[in-house]
């Protein structure tokens, strides 16, 4: 590493680990059709992006995407429940 902050696979790992929750919800929410189609896109886009920050070339970019797709995905998803929770 040069000057960069070198963060590790196995950090990357950790990292893309979390949002694997992200990807498997939104496969569910797809089948289900519980979960609006903009959530899921998001989640799936996140977790897929989460993945890829294992592959070191593109990690740096994934990382990005996957950081600001994350909060967009928990936005979403906890709008959701609200909406969910008031419809019971």
């Amino acid at each position: 590493p040069t000057g960069r902050h070198h963060v590790n696979r196995n950090q990357r790992l950790g990292e893309s680990g979390s949002m694997i929750a992200a990807l498997g919800i939104s496969i569910l929410g797809i089948a289900s059709r519980t979960i609006p189609s903009a959530t899921n896109f998001v989640g799936l886009c996140t977790g897929l992006s989460g993945l890829a920050t294992l592959i070191v070339p593109i990690g740096d970019i994934a990382g990005a995407v996957f950081g600001l797709g994350a909060i967009a995905w928990f936005i979403l998803i906890g709008l959701h429940l609200i909406r969910f929770q008031r419809q019971a």
